[in-house]
């Protein structure tokens, strides 16, 4: 991966640029320890560029101006790189961007993404979240889908290069091969088209990850889940595999941010206890 210049943030627009606000990070004391484990070029730039969607309500999206990262995983995010003396930057990207960007080292890591063992040819995982999946229909289930095993046929909206995209392919083979229709897949650049889509009657349902689909049923009255989530692979911060010294720094910073109740404190702030991991696991997932 390319390393990033000292000038980086010159040649960057400001507004392309997401920061997380001090705010979250603001109580959160650096560990000259931990901070020496950083890689020495990130350390002379103070900060780390992340890629992330912003689409993954509440634990990593955008306020409506577009300027601002929130959410548990942004406040989880911005501590880490505050206890290794740090900022992080957050460039919002869709269209399933995001690792390809940072394999191409447009960014040093993957703000959040789900942690496959598919993806670890070139990524290695630094667990944050538990993670699972759930199906969003309209209120009242118009459509009548009853979950996972009723996509046959369906038009099912999902989010450009998310590892639903995949999997919805799957089991689309596999309901032309038991003699069922295929299931139309109609894949968005990121969660909100989907679900907009989803509202205006143009697909059946959205295939959503279950911690904002939970999210979005308490916010609004529009939606419900249809049949039972599936369980997933947790949410992970993406780090290339070359880079085993800035891995390993985040891997210690979250430890640290678990071990002293910061971690759970967020997490209960936004009212996500539920989805805490016990542990900073590297590449913990079985999925």
């Amino acid at each position: 991966m390319k390393a990033f210049k000292r000038g980086l943030a010159a040649l960057v627009s400001a507004a392309a640029l997401l920061s997380a606000t001090a705010a979250m990070a603001q109580e959160v004391k650096v560990d000259p320890k931990l901070a020496e484990m950083v890689p020495q070029d990130i350390r002379d730039r103070g900060y780390i560029v992340g890629a992330a969607s912003l689409a993954v309500p509440p634990l990593l999206y955008a306020d409506d101006d577009a300027n601002t990262p929130k959410g548990a995983v942004a406040e989880i995010s911005a501590a880490y790189a505050a206890r290794l003396g740090l900022e992080l930057r957050i460039e919002k990207v869709t269209g399933g961007g995001a690792i390809p960007g940072v394999v191409a080292g447009r960014y040093d890591i993957v703000a959040s993404a789900g942690d496959f063992k598919s993806r670890r040819d070139v990524l290695d995982f630094v667990d944050l979240v538990k993670g699972g999946t759930a199906l969003l229909v309209k209120a009242g289930n118009p459509t009548g889908v009853q979950g996972f095993e009723d996509l046959c046929g369906r038009k099912l909206a999902l989010a450009k290069g998310s590892i639903q995209e995949g999997e919805a392919a799957d089991l689309s083979d596999k309901c032309v091969a038991g003699g069922k229709a295929a299931i139309e897949l109609m894949p968005f650049p990121d969660s909100s088209a989907g679900i907009l889509a989803m509202q205006a009657g143009r697909a059946d349902v959205f295939w959503d990850d279950l911690a904002p689909a939970s999210w979005r049923l308490k916010q609004s009255s529009e939606f419900e889940i249809a049949g039972k989530p599936q369980d997933l692979a947790p949410y992970g911060v993406g780090i290339p595999k070359e880079k085993t010294q800035l891995r390993d720094a985040i891997q210690a910073s979250l430890q640290s941010l678990i071990d002293d109740g910061t971690y759970g404190q967020i997490l209960a702030k936004w009212g996500m206890e539920a989805i805490a991991e016990p542990e900073a696991l590297i590449n913990g997932s079985e999925f």
